[in-house]
């Protein structure tokens, strides 16, 4: 029963210096390496992807490089977040798609001769190529 009313006693002293000590603890065990990236980590990572994907396709086919702005932190200015999504909701990659091409296409226009033939294979590719172009565009500007 002297223990109760100790325990009971000492309870404010407690509770004084188990909050702060609890916040520590968490923080301590939930550092950058456990704790998972936040929103703008997250999208800022996602689009610098996105933005180095479309860098080496503008190299690889020989156009201007036109990046998108810096995705920003939870601090950036107004100006500065709006033309981020401006550009982002205009955007248009430079990438081919030609790996969106279905091989058996491919091999059967080299080796078709027929022109009618030839023409509705390339119409194949080329849907398929726009597509894929469609389809990664859509998912950068859903970002």
């Amino acid at each position: 029963l002297w223990a109760v009313r100790l325990a009971a006693r000492a309870a404010p002293f407690f509770e004084s210096w188990f909050a702060p000590l609890e916040r520590w603890l968490v923080r301590l065990c939930t550092s950058r390496r456990t704790a998972p990236p936040g929103f703008f980590p997250c999208y800022r990572a996602a689009f610098a992807a996105v933005n180095e994907a479309e860098r080496m396709a503008s190299v690889a086919n020989g156009e201007d490089y036109r990046a998108l702005p810096d995705f920003g932190t939870s601090r950036s200015a107004w100006d500065r977040v709006a033309q981020f999504y401006g550009k982002a909701a205009q955007f248009r990659s430079c990438r081919k798609f030609r790996e969106a091409e279905p091989d058996e296409a491919r091999e059967a226009l080299d080796e078709c001769f027929d022109k009618k033939e030839r023409k509705r294979l390339e119409k194949a590719l080329s849907n398929a190529r726009t597509a894929a172009r469609r389809e990664y565009e859509d998912s950068a500007r859903r970002l």
